[in-house]
């Protein structure tokens, strides 16, 4: 069975300067996903989620439906996901750009 997770934010100021933690959490479980394109959320769901319109509640309706009715394609994309996360957001990565950056403090 295919899940789906969706994290939908409306534009406005306090979501445009802020990105929901969520959208980690969400692409460590391998699981598709669906975003608005508000913040930085297109950039990191690049290739491995769905993006809609952040007032296209049709749009979203409709995303959701096309997720749930091709399970295998919607799970291939929820495992890239993983593999981003993997190879960007983790710990083990995040910890060598970090170092780096307060290297020099």
């Amino acid at each position: 069975m295919t899940n789906v997770l969706v994290i939908p934010q409306r534009r406005n100021f306090a979501t445009i300067g802020q990105l929901p933690a969520m959208v980690f959490d969400a692409i460590a479980m391998a699981k598709p996903i669906i975003a608005t394109n508000v913040s930085d959320l297109p950039e990191i769901l690049d290739g491995c989620g769905w993006i809609v319109g952040s007032e296209n509640t049709e749009k979203l309706a409709e995303t959701i439906q096309y997720i749930l009715n091709n399970p295998k394609e919607a799970n291939e994309v929820g495992c890239k996901a993983r593999q981003k996360c993997i190879g960007k957001y983790s710990w083990d990565v995040m910890e060598k750009v970090l170092v780096k950056v307060f290297g020099k403090y």
